[in-house]
């Protein structure tokens, strides 16, 4: 059965409304690669994101952890 109410609650717990009722994610974006980050915030999902809170470096990783980890990091 669908539970209208626990899912408003947790909807609730990792977002919160606007006054144009749109949702805005409670998080910390941070990529290595400012593409990443710039289709996140540009994406048409009903929920946004924060700019305030991405976090982006101008050189990416290659999808190596341990690259950007070691070089960058």
């Amino acid at each position: 059965m669908f539970d209208h109410q626990k899912n408003f609650e947790i909807l609730q717990e990792f977002f919160h409304e606007e006054q144009n009722e749109r949702y805005v994610a409670n998080v910390v974006a941070v990529d290595m690669e400012s593409k990443v980050i710039n289709d996140l915030l540009q994406s048409k999902n009903p929920f946004l994101f924060n700019k305030d809170y991405c976090y982006s470096k101008e050189e990416g990783s290659g999808n190596n952890w341990a690259f950007g980890f070691n070089r960058h990091g």
